[in-house]
């Protein structure tokens, strides 16, 4: 998670420990090695990570899926936290520009990006950079 330096720096200042739901406007999260359907939308009726942020009222959510047939990322948005899934998603493969919506109106470079390689650091810090630096 990449937080705002006020953010950051209050929670500090207040011993803060976690975030709340209100306090995060995106969640990026790149599928794990080790069970990555935990991360995506449920296909059985489960609870994932992806319908706990939805239930959560978390305005966006970044799936970076490096296990799928083919590696794709999808911006979620617009939540409905009774049905807890995303009314909104644009996906993308590997290697194509990723477009975060309002607040963000950013372009996510994904060509340095592997499929179920090395780490997620290049994921990552492409997130990151494309980020606004106002207040990081």
């Amino acid at each position: 998670m990449v937080l705002d330096r006020e953010v950051l720096e209050a929670a500090a200042r207040e011993g803060a420990h976690y975030l709340l739901p209100g306090q995060v406007e995106i969640v990026a999260e790149v599928t794990p090695w080790s069970g990555p359907d935990a991360t995506r939308p449920p296909t059985d009726g489960r609870i994932s990570k992806w319908t706990a942020c939805a239930r959560a009222g978390i305005p966006h959510h970044l799936l970076i899926d490096r296990h799928a047939d083919e590696p794709r990322t999808t911006p979620y948005s617009a939540p409905d936290s009774g049905a807890g899934t995303y009314g909104s998603a644009r996906s993308r493969a590997f290697g194509e520009v990723v477009v975060l919506p309002e607040p963000f109106s950013i372009e996510i470079d994904s060509a340095r990006w592997s499929r179920c390689g090395g780490h997620v650091k290049a994921e990552m810090e492409a997130v990151r950079e494309a980020l606004p630096r106002q207040g990081r």
